[in-house]
């Protein structure tokens, strides 16, 4: 993903036009534009081919590994709901309810300091070197999908926050490593987010400009017009 970068501008020395293109890696690469409109032209077309050949992520892997909000954390959710009353009519079966929660609260919280759960760390998916093959439309279309996915994913991943206090004792060595992977996991998703919003954006731009400049084009023996438009 290309953008501007506005912190490497230096009056002094005499240059402001500078982007950056951010690497699959986190690398980050600075380059220096003549003017701001040529450095804005290089983001544009950077982020146009990032979008137009970026395949998006796969889902991540479905496993047995713990990282916080697995086993563990299902295990007690499930036991607390199993075990509170159906019945909340009176003021009495709530406190009954809020006691038997408590109780099987601290019982869990007991047995995880007992026996604790092995929480592993968690990793974001590799970034694919696969080059997309879909249209420019189908690639859009692709890329609409895989952002209501993070949505989604982003939004069950925050709901997640509260519940880890309930499994794990705050400042125990399983509620560190749980809301450490929590956190990375959130930062991964929300720049995912960034970066196909950004490519989606491109694209939709990309379609306004073939319509507001359309380009003559020259075909060339068998090639066909819809070829060359894809």
């Amino acid at each position: 993903m290309a953008q501007s970068d506005s912190s490497t501008c230096s009056t002094e020395i005499g240059y402001c036009a500078t982007w950056s293109l951010i690497l699959p890696s986190l690398g980050i690469l600075t380059f220096q534009a003549p003017t701001k409109q040529i450095a804005s032209e290089f983001i544009y077309t950077s982020n146009y081919w990032a979008a137009r050949l970026s395949k998006e992520p796969l889902t991540e892997i479905v496993s047995n590994a713990d990282y916080g909000w697995g086993s563990s954390l299902y295990n007690v959710l499930n036991a607390t709901e199993s075990q509170s009353p159906l019945s909340n009519s009176s003021s009495s079966s709530f406190n009954n309810s809020f006691k038997l929660f408590n109780s099987s609260l601290i019982s869990s919280r007991s047995s995880n300091q007992r026996t604790p759960a092995k929480i592993k760390d968690w990793d974001p998916i590799s970034h694919s070197m696969v080059i997309s093959n879909l249209t420019e439309r189908e690639q859009f279309e692709a890329l609409k999908q895989y952002i209501h996915r993070v949505e989604r994913d982003l939004k069950d991943h925050q709901n997640l926050k509260e519940k880890l206090t309930k499994v794990f004792i705050p400042g125990s060595l399983n509620w560190e490593k749980s809301n450490k992977n929590w956190a990375k996991k959130l930062d991964y998703l929300q720049k995912q987010k960034i970066r196909y919003s950004c490519y989606i954006k491109t694209l939709e731009k990309a379609f306004v400009d073939k319509e507001r400049y359309p380009v003559k084009l020259v075909l060339k023996n068998n090639e066909s017009t819809q070829e060359l438009l894809k």
